[in-house]
């Protein structure tokens, strides 16, 4: 057991005390507001639930990473969400095997008008396309599940809609391909929030990165961040992204492992090099640079822009 403030991190918990820790949660004296429960068994999600509703609680962030939830679970998390004195703000489920049935349950809560959270982390769920038509929230995190394009394509429609408060996006291994980049680029030039865009190891290809272009450009784009590594990526689209570093809002691009070479980031240089550029962090790494060109040293180019 480690304790650090107001965090507190338990792991080979018994039922008996998981019993404890909901009197503990719902105590007057107690301030905690982070608990990871990571590795530890389903059963006790439903005894911890009492002492997460009571008004005294103030947890904002409960970790139930590789807990192997059961249906029953999702249930129970999902009537927390809804309770009016639920101070959860994050929610983390990476590796917990809820698969699609279980994200139903969940999503009944994250639509009610009382649901306060603003961060779900759900990497290695097994999820597929159907886990995309409810959630919504300000960071979502789908890595590694095999959502498809079919999938996403249904994700963009809720992250078009006016009421849709998602700033943060993250489809790392998702089995993309350059097909949903246009859907993509129409949330971008909408009047989505969205502010981070993590794409890596999907095959958007140059076609993608084409298409998303056109949205990046747009001025009702608001996107900061953009992540496009290991995508099958060559010097074709670092010429569109060129044109993008002089027209948009970007602070930070990542396009590590992707073949772009010198001629690439000749090209690149011309957008980094434009007035309006908002760019401060490039990362190249492994974007087989040979170092002879406009950059020297390391293939990792990093700029950092400061305030004048």
């Amino acid at each position: 057991m480690t304790k650090d403030g107001q965090r507190l991190q338990l792991s080979d918990l018994r039922e008996e005390s998981c019993r404890d820790l909901s009197s503990v949660l719902s105590s007057v004296f107690c301030r905690l507001r982070e608990l990871d429960l990571s590795n530890n068994q389903d059963s006790g999600v439903k005894l911890l639930s009492s002492g997460l509703k009571d008004p005294q609680c103030t947890l904002e962030i409960l970790s139930l990473c590789w807990c192997d939830l059961s249906e029953e679970s999702c249930r129970v998390l999902s009537s927390l969400l809804t309770s009016n004195s639920s101070s959860l703000r994050e929610l983390d489920l990476r590796g917990s095997k809820l698969q699609d049935s279980k994200i139903k349950e969940l999503c009944a809560g994250l639509k009610d008008p009382h649901c306060n959270l603003e961060t779900l982390r759900l990497c290695c769920c097994d999820l597929t396309e159907e886990s995309c038509r409810d959630l919504s929230l300000r960071e979502l995190d789908l890595s590694n599940n095999q959502l498809q394009d079919s999938g996403v394509k249904l994700l963009s429609a809720g992250l078009q809609d006016p009421h849709c408060t998602l700033e943060t996006l993250r489809l790392y291994g998702c089995s993309l391909t350059d097909e949903i980049c246009r859907d993509l680029s129409s949330v971008l030039s909408s009047n989505s929030r969205l502010r981070e865009l993590e794409l890596t190891d999907n095959k958007l290809q140059d076609s993608g990165v084409k298409l998303l272009c056109a949205g990046l450009q747009d001025p009702h784009c608001k996107l900061e961040i953009l992540r496009l590594c290991l995508c099958d990526l060559s010097e074709e689209s670092c010429r569109d992204l060129s044109s993008v570093l002089c027209s948009s809002r970007l602070r930070e691009l990542t396009l590590w492992d992707n073949k772009l070479q010198d001629s690439g980031v000749k090209l690149l240089s011309a957008g980094l090099q434009n007035p309006h550029c908002t760019l401060e962090i490039l990362e190249l790494t492994r974007c087989s640079i040979t170092g002879s060109t406009l950059y020297t040293g390391d293939a990792t180019y990093e700029i950092k822009r400061h305030a004048s």
